[in-house]
């Protein structure tokens, strides 16, 4: 049976939860995880991209686009394992989705060890984990055609982003590439999923 996600307005969604004080669902400090690695490669503009998530579910769709900023078209990135494979879902997908060029060369920078993979620039993200399957407007840099972006219950929004570019990421996959470094916390993280 296909789940159900619940439309929401982002804003109002995460303003709920946050003014609703449970502790579960308060904003909390994360980093990528220093192991945490990408490929990447330009795409192709008009090329569609589809992300999934690590139970298959089709989190968002996007065409590459080419970035106002840097006139080159966005990158294609996808997880990886330190040895540059990419990480496969329980379906055999590829986790892929695309970041505009600016944004890419500001947040990733090649790995020393393996020339062929990224790693993440370290600096601290704000996120929430939401209890609902919901599915929201995919954030605005994204372009038009990007439509919405679906997150199930126990996944995180990063809120530390303004109105209108806020994401998610799926429970196993922030778990995968994330860490909050204080145990407290990422025990609830697991409690609450």
């Amino acid at each position: 049976m296909e789940k159900t996600f619940k439309f929401v307005n982002l804003e109002e969604y995460l303003n709920g939860l946050i003014a609703g004080n449970d502790e579960k669902f308060q904003p909390f400090d994360a980093e990528k995880k220093d192991t945490a690695r990408v490929t990447a490669r330009r795409g192709e503009k008009g090329e569609w991209i589809v992300s999934y998530t690590q139970d298959g579910t089709e989190e968002t769709k996007k065409q590459v686009e080419i970035d106002p900023e840097t006139g080159k078209e966005d990158m294609v990135v996808a997880n990886a394992n330190m040895d540059g494979t990419v990480v496969l879902n329980a379906h055999g997908q590829k986790n892929e989705w695309t970041i505009r060029d600016s944004v890419f060369t500001a947040t990733y920078e090649v790995d020393p060890r393996n020339p062929d993979i990224f790693k993440p620039v370290q600096q601290p993200r704000k996120f929430v984990q939401i209890p609902d399957d919901i599915e929201f407007k995919a954030p605005e840099s994204w372009g038009p055609a990007a439509g919405t972006m679906k997150i199930t219950a126990g996944g995180f929004i990063r809120v530390d982003q303004p109105e209108g570019e806020k994401y998610g990421i799926a429970f196993e996959e922030f778990m995968q590439t994330h860490t909050t470094k204080d145990v407290a916390i990422e025990q609830r993280l697991i409690d609450v999923r």
